[in-house]
């Protein structure tokens, strides 16, 4: 299922709590939301009615700062895209599964994929905190850009098989012209 919001249709983004509340997807394998307000209890909502759900996409979310996901035991893909306008988000906290669902306790997660892209190359984003708490997970993209730090990163690293980094031509004069910076 893809959700998307168009400026040009609507004066307001749409809301994907509406979506969330409204529209039971148990079967569903697949969901891309880009460009709607996406409050953390319409995500909630969306992930528990979906056990099934295999990839998980966001993009250009709006007014939403914090952005809070326990991921279902099935999701393998995960990825955040925030293009420059739509700079709002400030931190994001992803764990494979709660550590209050003690019928977890006993199971393996599986998030074994994760894409993780911040698409801009500019400095506000280098503000948001990250934490990633996600044992299974083997890849993981990054987009860097001129402020960025891996202190987020840094507790994921050894389990890691498959790291992609790009890096925007801001911050690739930092890392390979450090003295004209």
């Amino acid at each position: 299922m893809h959700l998307k919001s168009f400026d040009t249709f609507l004066p307001i983004p749409c809301d994907a709590t509406v979506l969330a509340d409204r529209y039971p997807m148990y079967w569903l394998r697949d969901l891309y939301i880009q460009g709607c307000v996406l409050p953390e209890i319409a995500i909630h909502r969306l992930l528990s009615n979906s056990p099934f759900l295999e990839r998980f996409s966001v993009a250009d979310i709006r007014e939403t700062h914090k952005l809070k996901i326990v991921l279902p035991l099935n999701l393998k893909f995960f990825k955040i895209t925030q293009s420059p306008e739509y700079c709002s988000l400030k931190y994001i906290e992803i764990s494979s599964f709660s550590s209050s669902d003690h019928h977890h306790q006993n199971q393996h997660p599986i998030l074994n994929l994760m894409e993780m892209e911040m698409d801009t190359c500019h400095p506000p984003s280098a503000n948001i905190k990250i934490n990633i708490s996600a044992p299974n997970l083997s890849y993981l993209m990054i987009r860097l850009w001129e402020e960025f730090k891996f202190d987020s990163y840094r507790t994921l690293l050894p389990q890691i098989k498959r790291l992609h980094l790009c890096i925007c031509s801001e911050a690739a004069n930092c890392f390979f012209n450090p003295k004209s910076y």
